[in-house]
């Protein structure tokens, strides 16, 4: 087992809560999280559930958590992370530098 169920599961051992009190727990943490939906259908989940607002995380976990859970992307993904290198190239914008783009880095012209 690894990723996301693993980093989920290595909380569980280290105290009394459930892989679902870990995952609500280190949702809730998140910075562009402002509520959960939950779904419990009985009082029992719900109250297990409710539970979770006491469980607390390590930064380290956290960002484990993170880490296992960033989404692969494909194209064009990749080549948009480029986009203010190829756009700005080395100069600074709003206070923002930027680099240059990796390909024209070693040429001297500069338009």
């Amino acid at each position: 087992m690894q990723g996301l169920e693993y980093s989920l599961l290595e909380r569980t051992a280290e105290g009394e809560v459930i892989p679902a009190q870990v995952a609500l727990a280190w949702v809730s943490g998140r910075r562009a999280v402002t509520s959960m939906i939950i779904g419990a259908r009985t009082l029992r989940q719900l109250e297990v559930n409710m539970a979770a607002l006491d469980v607390q995380l390590s930064e380290d976990h956290r960002k484990r958590l993170d880490d296992v859970s960033e989404p692969q992307l494909s194209f064009p993904a990749s080549v948009n992370r480029l986009a203010s290198a190829m756009e700005f190239g080395g100069s600074t914008v709003d206070g923002r530098g930027h680099d240059v783009f990796p390909p024209l880095a070693g040429n001297p012209v500069r338009y």
